[in-house]
């Protein structure tokens, strides 16, 4: 839980109540990362490992048990239809391996995947080169556009791939054209390449 997750929460908001569509909030128990935050066990320390494995992992339950209520009332209070997916194992390829089930992910522009580290967050960009669902990377403070007087404005990585140009086409279906304001953004060493 994080302020880029509170943003990207507001935004999900946003885009719901525009679509009258339902949130998925997906909350993923990184046991990868519980058992790698132990490091080696010594000989003879291995019941002592289970059990501090154990409460690592009661503690991460009951973190991600109250993440979800926390964003469970706040999207409720909304009138927006909220579902909660908690998942096990390494939180990035959780991410990639359910997007395609989903229109669109909506995430901080820095994932924490563990609540325990350091609080710097990892970028998008692994998630970004595996997947073909649009993703919103959110930045740590939003403000959602009121868009019965101006148009929301999106800025679009896009650089030629399979998986850019998939993500384009169905983030294209997703949207109004008369409340969208798009800028594509493409770098390549060459200049006719890149216009």
């Amino acid at each position: 839980h994080s302020k880029y997750s509170e943003s990207a929460v507001e935004l999900a908001c946003f885009i719901a109540k525009y679509h009258e569509s339902e949130i998925t909030g997906m909350v993923v128990l990184d046991l990868p990362g519980i058992e790698h935050s132990l490091g080696s066990t010594p000989i003879g320390g291995m019941y002592y490992a289970e059990k501090l494995e154990e409460k690592k992992r009661k503690e991460a339950e009951e973190h991600i048990r109250k993440i979800l209520e926390k964003f469970e009332e706040q999207i409720t209070a909304q009138g927006i239809k909220f579902r909660a997916a908690s998942l096990q194992g390494s939180p990035l390829q959780q991410i990639i391996d359910h997007s395609i089930y989903y229109d669109l992910v909506v995430s901080g522009s820095r994932l924490y995947c563990n609540f325990d580290a350091p609080r710097d967050g990892m970028p998008l960009t692994d998630l970004l080169d595996q997947t073909i669902t649009p993703i919103y990377a959110v930045p740590e403070e939003i403000n959602p556009p009121d868009i019965s007087v101006e148009k929301v404005r999106t800025l679009i990585a896009f650089d030629g791939s399979m998986a850019s140009a998939r993500a384009l086409q169905e983030y294209a279906h997703l949207v109004r054209p008369d409340a969208v304001d798009v800028t594509l953004l493409t770098a390549k060493q060459e200049k006719e390449e890149a216009e």
